[in-house]
């Protein structure tokens, strides 16, 4: 039986808890949509509308720095504006 959401998103949120600030690590859509539990789509509009920090790379992927998503979900989402530059 495959592991369900919930328990994936555990894994998650455990694994990104134990990472240090600078870990460098680069999360995709799809980990950042399963912590804030939305679709993929959602969070590249976020990214596009600058909701949460990313990174657009030459290839058109998005990638998202674990340490500064780990800040943005523990600020709560919902409640966030347009980061400042």
């Amino acid at each position: 039986m495959a592991p369900s959401d919930s328990d994936i998103r555990g894994d998650l949120l455990n694994d990104l808890n134990s990472l240090t600030e600078n870990s460098g690590r680069l999360l995709t859509s799809t980990q950042v949509a399963l912590l804030f539990g939305v679709c993929d789509r959602t969070i590249r509009v976020w990214a596009e509308k600058k909701r949460i920090p990313a990174i657009h790379n030459p290839s058109g992927h998005w990638k998202f720095s674990a340490s500064e998503i780990m800040k943005t979900y523990k600020a709560g989402i919902q409640e966030a504006q347009p980061l400042s530059k």
